[in-house]
Order: structure tokens, then C-alpha cells, then sequence
């Protein structure tokens, strides 16, 4: 068994659908190869957070307010159009050399030549398909981001016991000489305001090379920043009830994820951005 066939029978391995023979070849695979065990170590850690309940995110009252006040007014804009065409009259007899409407009541024959109601109808056809779309197209991106879900996968695989940190110090001068020693690139180590402390750093593996991750907290919240060489513009994300803010600078791409609240995290990403690079030391 190579590491193809194990990236197909992971997810069946971790759910216990493969049969004994198969089980036992992968075990034996997974004994001898450590990038097929962190795979493995990743899919455990999705699942586990995609079965804990507190981890789904919880939309907010006002959502539902503002979903209903729109429903309204597209109701209250909304007119009876004319059925189709017939050529029966309203006694039900066929007339002859013409076809006629069979309107309802709430509409009479002016109010159905109208330019301006037909021009209501159009704008909110319009504006609800827009809509549709809009929403469909922004959830199939995030979830069709390999980035996004790479680094969430990073971000549940640092919670297991003992994965969250290499280097354990509050102290910005000891955490970027560590990185400086340990990959190929200088990443921007900050310390920010209290209530957003820096407590370590670590190495990581994500679009298919190392990057460095600085880990923040604030409250009982932990937010784990990803670095690594690269421009690829910025975005907001959320997912599974964890807050993305991805934004790049001197040729770094950043990604800050957490499941602290959105306001909370995009603050700390500005006040990271905005922080003064640090003296250097002699």
C-alpha cells in the first residue's frame, strides 16, 4: 500500500468501513510513514470538531429580523400578474379574431400596461436573483477553498495535547530568532496589546511547504496566525463556527483563524498589521 491508496481509504479508516485486510495494510503503512500519519491525525481532528455540537456556528437574532423585514417588502411590492393568454370570454364562450387576459381582480387592464409596475416586477425579480446568486457563489467559495480548509484543518490539529506550540514565550525576541534558525524565511513576530498577548509560535506544513504560526490569545480564546512567503490579496471567512481574516503584506500571506467573534478577530488582525517592527537586538 503506497500513500495514494492511503489518502482514498483515510476518511473509510477513521470510520471504520475498511475490512480486516485492508485495515491491517494500512496500519502497517501508517507504522512507516510519517506524512500519511498526520493525514490521518488531521481527518480525526476535523471529525471531532464536525461531531461536537458547540462548534456550529449560531446565527444571530438579528439575522432573522432583518431576513423577515425583506420578505415583507418584496411582498408588499409584489402585484398579481396576468394569467395566460385564452380565447375564452367570460362566459366561456370562444371569441372570434382575438385572444384575451383572464386577469384577477387586483389588477385591471391599465394597471397591467403600466410601464412602472412592470418595471417593479423587473427590478425585484432582478434583485432576488442577484441575491440567489451572490449567496450561492460566496458559500461555494469558502467552501471550496483548499487554503481555508487547510488551515483549518492546522488550526483543530493544534488543539490535540501537545501540538499547539514549539517554542513556549511571550517574549518576541525569543520566539523570531527560533523561526529564524528553523525555515527559510523571516516572519514577522509583533507584540500586541494585552488583551491580545503572544504566547509561542510553532512550525507547520500548509500549501505543500512549512510556514510559521504565531499563537495569540485573547480571553480564553486561542488564535493561531499562519505565515508564509506569498501575495494573494485578503478576505473574510467563517466556517464550522471558526473566523478566518487572511490578508498579505511585504510579500507574506497571512491567515488568522480562531473562534473568537469576527469584530474581535479582524480588530486583532489591524492592530497586528499596524504594530511597529521590533527593535533589533545586538
Amino acid at each position: 500500500m503506497n500513500c495514494r491508496d492511503v489518502g482514498e481509504l483515510v476518511h473509510a479508516y477513521v470510520d471504520d468501513e475498511l475490512d480486516i485486510v485492508t485495515a491491517r495494510q494500512l496500519d502497517l503503512h501508517l507504522r512507516e510513514c510519517s506524512h500519511c500519519k498526520d493525514s490521518l491525525e488531521s481527518v480525526r481532528a476535523v471529525r471531532t470538531a464536525v461531531s461536537n455540537p458547540a462548534q456550529y456556528y449560531k446565527a444571530p437574532p438579528e439575522l432573522r429580523v432583518r431576513v423577515l423585514a425583506a420578505t415583507r417588502a418584496l411582498s408588499a411590492n409584489a402585484v398579481h400578474l396576468p394569467s395566460v393568454p385564452t380565447a375564452f370570454g367570460s362566459e366561456g364562450n370562444l371569441e372570434e379574431g382575438r385572444s384575451t387576459y383572464a386577469l384577477t381582480p387586483t389588477l385591471s387592464r391599465r394597471q397591467a400596461r403600466s410601464p412602472q409596475i412592470w418595471w417593479g416586477v423587473a427590478v425585484a425579480a432582478a434583485a432576488m436573483i442577484v441575491l440567489a446568486f451572490g449567496l450561492f457563489f460566496t458559500l461555494q467559495g469558502q467552501r471550496g477553498n483548499p487554503v481555508v480548509a487547510e488551515v483549518l484543518t492546522a488550526h483543530l490539529r493544534s488543539l490535540q495535547p501537545g501540538h499547539l506550540m514549539d517554542v513556549v514565550s511571550t517574549n518576541q525576541h525569543t520566539v523570531k530568532p527560533w523561526f529564524d534558525t528553523h525555515i527559510d524565511f523571516s516572519p514577522p513576530v509583533r507584540q500586541l496589546a494585552p488583551d491580545f498577548p503572544l504566547i509561542g509560535g510553532r512550525l507547520d506544513y500548509l500549501e505543500n511547504r512549512p510556514v510559521a504560526v504565531l499563537i495569540y490569545k485573547h480571553g480564553d480564546h486561542l488564535i493561531n496566525l499562519f505565515i508564509w512567503p506569498g501575495d494573494s490579496g485578503q478576505s473574510f471567512a467563517a466556517q464550522r463556527g471558526f473566523n478566518f481574516v487572511h490578508w498579505t503584506s511585504d510579500g507574506m500571506t497571512f491567515w488568522a483563524v480562531s473562534d473568537l467573534a469576527g469584530p474581535d478577530l479582524n480588530r486583532f488582525s489591524q492592530l497586528f498589521q499596524s504594530a511597529p517592527a521590533p527593535a533589533t537586538r545586538n
